[in-house]
Order: C-alpha cells, then sequence, then structure tokens
C-alpha cells in the first residue's frame, strides 16, 4: 500500500522553507555557519547513534532555524530547550528501524512554538498526545503514522488552521462524532504505508461537514467498515478515495453528487458487490483502481466485468483485477 495521498504534507513543507529561501544542511557544523552568515536554515540529523541529544544544536542563532528533522536517531530525551527556537515552522522525528525507539514521548518543546506549521511524527510509539496540541494555532499539516495511537488525540480536534490530518496505523478504531470542528481540513488519511493502516470501523454522518476535504483514505480493518455514512456524498470538493481493505460491500447511488472527484482506489475489497450506476457517469474521474485478491467475486462484479474494461480504456490509469485463490 502507499501512502501517495499524504505527500501533500511534503510539498507544502517544501513550499513554505523555499518562501523562507531557507538553506537545507546536514550537519550541525554547516547549520551554524549558514545561520550565522544570515540564511535561514533547516537542520537535518540522520541516524545518530548517541543517546543525548548534541548540544552544538544550541550554537545556531535561535531566530534562523525554521526547520528541524530528526530521523532515526538514539536521543533518549528530547530536550524542551529546543523551544527556544521560536522561528521553528518544521518539525520532523521518526523511526523507522527494526526495534522500538528509544525515546516513546510526545516532545512537549513543541507545545511552546506557537509559529509551527507543519509537525511530523512517525514510528514513535506513544501512549497518548497532550490535548495541549491544540494550543498550536498555526498548525496546518500533522502526521502522526505508525505512533500505535490507542485513542484518537482528542486535541488535535482544536486546530482551527489544520488542513492535513495523517493518523494512519495507530489503533482506534472510530473517528470522533466532532471531526467536523476541523472546517479547514482538505486531507484525511488513515490508510497508508508497510504498517497497514488504522483499523478505521465507524465513519460519522459529521465528515460531511468537512466541505473543504479533497482526500480521504480508509484501510484494512479486520471487522470491516459496514457502510459510508450518507453524508460523505455530501464532500462536494473530493478528488481522491482510497478504501483499501476496508471491508466495503457497496457504494450508494449518490455517488453522483461527488462531481470533483478524479481518482478512486479500492485495494483487497473482498465483500465488494458491484458498483452503482452513479459510478460510471462520473464526470472527472481520471484514475481507477481495483483489486479483489482471496475471495470469489460477487455475482454482480461478475456481471459487471465486461463493462468496466470497456469503461476503463477512456481514464488515464486503469486496473482492474478479480483474482480468486488457486
Amino acid at each position: 500500500m502507499s501512502r501517495y495521498l499524504a505527500l501533500g504534507l511534503v510539498f507544502l513543507v517544501s513550499a513554505e522553507l523555499a518562501a523562507q529561501d531557507t538553506v537545507a544542511t546536514r550537519s550541525i557544523e554547516e547549520a551554524i555557519h549558514v545561520a550565522k552568515a544570515g540564511s535561514y536554515v533547516s537542520l537535518a540529523i540522520l541516524t545518530d547513534s548517541n543517546e543525548v541529544f548534541p548540544e552544538a544544536v544550541f550554537e545556531i542563532p535561535r531566530d534562523r532555524l525554521v526547520g528541524l528533522i530528526l530521523d532515526n536517531v538514539g536521543y533518549r530525551i528530547i530536550p524542551e530547550r529546543l523551544a527556544e527556537f521560536q522561528e521553528l515552522m518544521y518539525f520532523r522525528y521518526s523511526w523507522f528501524l527494526f526495534f522500538e525507539s528509544p525515546n516513546t514521548q510526545f516532545p512537549r518543546f513543541l507545545l511552546k512554538l506557537p509559529k509551527i506549521r507543519f509537525l511530523t511524527i512517525e514510528g514513535i510509539f506513544m501512549d497518548s498526545v497532550p490535548e495541549e496540541i491544540g494550543q498550536l494555532k498555526s498548525l496546518r499539516g500533522l502526521d502522526m503514522y505508525y505512533c500505535k495511537l490507542p485513542d484518537f488525540p482528542r486535541g488535535v480536534l482544536e486546530l482551527d488552521s489544520l488542513e492535513t490530518l495523517q493518523l494512519s496505523c495507530n489503533r482506534f478504531d472510530s473517528i470522533p462524532e466532532d471531526i467536523n470542528r476541523l472546517k479547514n481540513l482538505k486531507t484525511l488519511h488513515f490508510e497508508g504505508g508497510a504498517c497497514g493502516s488504522t483499523p478505521i470501523i465507524y465513519v460519522p454522518e459529521t465528515l460531511g461537514d468537512l466541505k473543504k476535504l479533497k482526500a480521504f483514505s480508509l484501510g484494512y480493518t479486520e471487522t470491516g467498515l459496514k457502510a459510508l455514512p450518507e453524508r460523505f456524498y455530501e464532500l462536494s470538493q473530493l478528488e481522491t478515495f482510497e478504501c483499501n481493505g476496508c471491508g466495503l460491500p457497496s457504494l450508494s447511488e449518490k455517488l453522483s453528487q461527488l462531481q470533483a472527484l478524479e481518482s478512486i482506489s479500492l485495494i483487497n475489497m473482498k465483500n465488494f458487490e458491484a458498483f452503482p450506476e452513479a459510478f460510471f457517469e462520473l464526470p472527472n474521474l481520471k484514475k481507477f483502481r481495483f483489486h479483489q485478491y482471496g475471495a470469489k467475486a460477487s455475482p454482480g462484479l461478475i456481471e459487471q466485468k465486461s463493462r468496466i474494461e470497456a469503461w476503463g480504456q477512456a481514464l488515464e490509469s486503469f486496473d482492474f483485477a478479480l483474482i480468486e485463490k488457486d
């Protein structure tokens, strides 16, 4: 499974840093030199086996560091002193090695950064996210992929400016009713990556209040999502929809309301029955992917197979496969 829907956050960050004329660096020494010369700087510390955070970072002028990336670092504590860098706009903290990260706490210094716009925490297993995260009113993009969160982080619902929310590969199984508080949300992801997905089995009707939503993804769940809420079909700006192994059995004829829809990806759809007539009439659909593996196709899908394959020839990208077990 891919995480291509979440890449929008990467492009947003790149654009923001470029607008600041930021110099990307991969050594502390270079970051200090560039920052002291008057440039804004982004520092990436990659695969550092040391257990203690490097003090040399604090030699960077406080008003010059706008991006900080910590990937696969062995630091047991992320110091709260990092809050001294009040111009930090982007922070990424990720761990993708074959054992649990040395630190499993949410970096609390972030709660003191009112200007931070993009936050990525990946592969850092944690029990919770502080509700104070809701104080970060400038936050536009939040990616907490593969953090194994047991509950939806409630503080996130206070983030009025949030546009991208990536919560794939966590443990909770429901989207909260008050998700509609995130009025500026454009992308919402619960699927993607080698871990599979967050096992969502309940999507509230209030999702339909997210009038700016352009991309929505759901992934594998053992018990299966029985249906999309009726108000899902009120997402008039929705361009991309992914439902990969989520157990969805059908789509409504109300699909015709999603006039902006450009891409549909339905993978490992073992329980899917058939497509509604409205599916074939979507005016802006350009990409379609449907895979059903290891299950006997329903009579409805078998009957539609030839029609779907002929219809798909007019699309920019088309991939349709019904593969039963041997």
